[in-house]
């Protein structure tokens, strides 16, 4: 199993998550759906991390219309 989570930095809540049984664009875009929808950022996102290939895949960055990673 695998599992996406992320974390909001200044409560320490997560946020959103999904898990899968393979590593899969469309988890992570889950995930990070489910993060955004519940903490609604004013300015956007600030998203750190470990930069694997589903994070970095096109589908996910177009998705969130994330230009670069933090």
């Amino acid at each position: 199993m695998y599992l996406a989570v992320f974390v909001d930095m200044f409560s320490r809540k997560v946020v959103g998550w999904s898990i899968e049984t393979r590593i899969k664009e469309e988890f992570v875009i889950d995930a990070l759906a489910q993060a955004v929808d519940r903490k609604t950022p004013k300015t956007g996102p600030i998203i750190h991390i470990d930069r694997d290939a589903q994070y970095a895949s096109k589908t996910f960055m177009n998705h969130f219309q994330l230009e670069d990673f933090v």
